[in-house]
């Protein structure tokens, strides 16, 4: 089960970052508005799923939904410290 769930967590974090360099993203707003919407569009809607057909609780599903924002705005940041010199603004 850990195993799958660190593969997830890879395959988020290359979709992540495969999205952003298509977008052309460098600034790190951009970066975060980019990964807010993925969530939002994509992510969001299938946790839904897992209320619906799993039985969680609301409150469940939001720590999810705060658990998976945080960590894609998290990686959306350190993507967009890496894109070249002052890619970031502070």
């Amino acid at each position: 089960m850990f195993v799958w769930g660190l593969l997830i967590t890879v395959a988020q974090a290359f979709g992540l970052l495969w999205v952003i360099n298509l977008a052309g993203a460098k600034r790190l707003p951009k970066c975060l508005e980019i990964a807010y919407w993925l969530f939002l569009m994509i992510a969001a809607p299938l946790l839904t799923y897992a209320s619906l057909y799993g039985g969680y609780s609301l409150t469940g599903i939001l720590v999810d939904f705060g658990h998976i924002l945080i960590g894609y705005l998290v990686m959306a940041g350190i993507y967009a410290m890496f894109r070249g010199k002052d890619a970031v603004d502070a």
